[in-house]
């Protein structure tokens, strides 16, 4: 920088190379090259990684609608012989990707459907209505878990059953 008497002030500014100044034109065309094959392989890597999760929630949603099904059904053995009540408990199954649990004639307490195209699990009690969304585990083989819609949390099988049914009793 340079400084004047005459009350003119001259300031000259020089930047440096630093490396990072393309020194040509066929440097800067490689550079870009490069980075465009990385933003594409990057691109490729987040299909493959999305393929591979379609594929696994496909594969594992029927697996555990089918282990919930057998949930209810068990929660409701164990509650017939736990605390036999007037009214057992039975679990209707309608078709594969619907089911209900009433106390013996009595209107449904819990209605369960499995949205097959979705993938996604509607569980269903008098005065509450809940979703639960896959969302898949990348271990081993992979494998899915299932999280609340309105909690955004992971819960277990056992837990949507047995809170379910507590409901489903309770506010009926």
């Amino acid at each position: 920088m340079q400084i004047t008497n005459s009350s003119i002030m001259f300031v000259a500014v020089s930047l440096g190379s630093g490396g990072s100044e393309m020194s040509n034109a066929e440097e800067w065309a490689r550079s870009l090259g490069e980075e465009i094959k990385a933003k594409q392989s990057a691109a490729r890597e987040d299909a493959q990684t999305v393929a591979m999760h379609r594929d696994i929630v496909a594969e594992k949603m029927p697996f555990k609608w089918e282990e919930l099904c057998a949930v209810f059904q068990s929660c409701c053995t164990a509650y017939n012989e736990q605390l036999q009540p007037e009214r057992k408990l039975a679990c209707h199954r309608s078709g594969s990707h619907r089911f209900s649990i009433c106390p013996d004639a009595l209107p449904e307490i819990v209605e369960g459907t499995y949205h097959y195209e979705t993938r996604r699990i509607h569980i269903q009690t008098p005065g509450a209505s809940e979703w639960f969304l896959p969302r898949v585990v990348l271990t081993g083989s992979g494998d899915v878990e299932l999280v609340s819609n309105s909690t955004r949390r992971v819960t277990t099988i056992e837990k949507i059953a047995q809170d379910a049914i507590r409901v489903g009793l309770i506010r009926r």
